[in-house]
């Protein structure tokens, strides 16, 4: 998705399908997991008896649908892969094989439809029932929905900052800045974009683009409303980015480096966070509150802050589980788009780490000092 990590991609292809299982939503699981024998299970975040969804021990990532009901995640392995939806109520399952396994999947926001990125040598191809409905290749590859599932906002490669939709690729009117996924809105489309005056962070509607704020080197933001969660720092080969000239007439505020501040989408208002930069951040579901992993020491050591309108309290600290680590952490901005760590009420969330020398699942009440450990495994997801 992004080359901000190790995470190496040769070309990611975009695929689409519809998921033919149905269902009433369970009762009191609420986080899938993935078990230390790899296999997808559903659990209550009070703890108690996990349920089996998939015994096949190479399931990949497993995320909700947005109405809770069904369970998707890849399962096989190279050569012999599909993407997998199963309904916890009654387990009903399809399964679309695939000649390379999917490394990010999201469901748009009606939960007909799921797109996925899948790494192949040659560019995509891709078949549903003998049928292409929309497809696209390059790297790294973002995207996200239009709120009503009808299309996509795509940033690929270096250049390209699109909408992707069945009649194929429109250019949304901007050159894309730092990669970086784009967010879709109700109020149009968020973004970094490039231009002589330098990065801003925009929003897009329909064609209008308006300057909210400027920024320097690698940007990452996550949205929630009409509030960005965002921060900036200098690139190592780019240390100084701006222009001076540019910046000196400049008309909206400038987002600091080195810090995470969240902006203001309507004002352009800037307040800061935190005074240094964080490994990831994510709103919670109600939008008023954002999760911090906060980097304690270099050898792995983490902790998570909770801020709230300017409170910013501290949770335990943890050991990062590795896995989860390098394929969350990087991309981060993207998964808050197509799963959660937090509870449907932003009251708590979850997480995979090791808290005295016990690894597993975790999940924190914003009511209780220590977290509870309520699973063996090393990823988790939040039913919706």
């Amino acid at each position: 998705m992004s080359p901000r990590s190790r995470f190496v991609i040769l070309a990611a292809g975009f695929g689409l399908f519809a998921a033919a299982c149905t269902g009433a939503t369970g009762s009191s699981s609420d986080l899938v997991v993935v078990s230390d024998q790899g296999e997808v299970v559903v659990v209550g975040s009070s703890g108690g008896e996990a349920m089996l969804v998939d015994d096949g021990g190479s399931a990949f990532q497993p995320i909700w649908s947005p109405d809770g009901e069904r369970v998707t995640f890849s399962a096989g392995s190279q050569g012999d892969t599909s993407l997998v939806t199963v309904s916890v109520l009654d387990g009903d399952r399809v399964a679309l094989p695939l000649a390379t396994k999917p490394f990010f999947f999201m469901w748009d926001p009606s939960g007909t439809t799921v797109g996925w990125l899948r790494g192949t040598q040659d560019g995509i191809v891709f078949e549903a029932d003998g049928e292409v409905q929309i497809e696209d290749d390059g790297r790294p590859f973002y995207l996200s929905w239009a709120p009503d599932g009808s299309r996509l906002a795509v940033h690929i490669g270096t250049d390209r900052l699109d909408e992707l939709g069945s009649d194929g690729a429109t250019s949304i009117g901007v050159v894309p800045g730092s990669f970086q996924a784009p967010a879709w809105t109700a109020d149009g489309v968020v973004a970094v974009s490039r231009s002589p005056a330098g990065e801003h962070l925009v929003v897009i509607d329909d064609g209008d683009v308006r300057r909210v704020a400027s920024v320097d080197g690698v940007v990452r933001f996550v949205v929630a409303g009409d509030r960005a969660a965002v921060e900036t720092f200098a690139a190592a080969d780019q240390p100084d980015q701006g222009n001076g000239v540019a910046a000196a007439f400049e008309t909206v505020a400038s987002v600091p480096s080195g810090r995470l501040v969240v902006v203001d989408l309507s004002s352009g208002d800037v307040t800061e966070v935190l005074d240094r930069t964080a490994a990831a951040f994510l709103w919670s579901p109600d939008g008023r509150k954002l999760l911090i992993l906060d980097v304690v020491d270099r050898q792995g050591t983490f902790r998570w802050l909770v801020w709230e309108d300017g409170d910013l309290v501290s949770t335990v600290d943890f050991v990062a589980d590795p896995g989860w680590f390098q394929t969350f952490v990087p991309f981060f901005d993207q998964y808050a788009q197509s799963m959660t760590l937090w509870s449907p009420d932003s009251e708590a969330f979850a997480f995979p780490g090791i808290i005295d020398d016990r690894p597993g699942v975790w999940v924190q009440s914003l009511s209780a000092d220590e977290p509870l450990h309520v699973a063996d495994g090393s990823w988790v997801a939040w039913r919706p």
